[in-house]
């Protein structure tokens, strides 16, 4: 997998982890089981030519193996269903992509952040 699709996969699923935050669905599910479903969703939005199936499969075995989540579980499966459906039905598809391009890849903690302050 080349270092562009892994940069997609991750911008991908950081903003979905960030669209999480929006619906109070996902108060009372576990941070892991979001994250994990927000790669997973991240993984099916790229084409299949960037992204290979044994690639997928290879990366899901080693958060089973590594992290020891399981990315089959119910709760994991419906995190999955709700962010898909918020994220196409904020049709952020082709236009995340497009914003992905102009601004590269957001900040990973508000201290990435400069801001500038005028001395008065």
């Amino acid at each position: 997998c080349c270092p562009s699709t892994k940069h997609d996969v991750g911008e991908l699923a950081r903003f979905l982890c960030e669209l999480s935050v929006c619906d109070y669905y996902f108060v009372t599910k576990k941070p892991s089981s979001v994250a994990v479903a927000a790669l997973l969703t991240a993984m099916d939005n790229i084409d299949q030519m960037r992204l290979p199936q044994r690639t997928r499969d290879q990366f899901l075995s080693s958060i089973r193996g590594v992290a020891r989540l399981d990315i089959n579980s119910e709760e994991v499966r419906q995190c999955q269903y709700r962010l898909d459906e918020m994220y196409r039905q904020g049709s952020y598809g082709a236009h995340h992509e497009e914003m992905l391009e102009e601004r590269g890849p957001s900040p990973n903690f508000v201290g990435d952040v400069h801001v500038t302050m005028d001395a008065k």
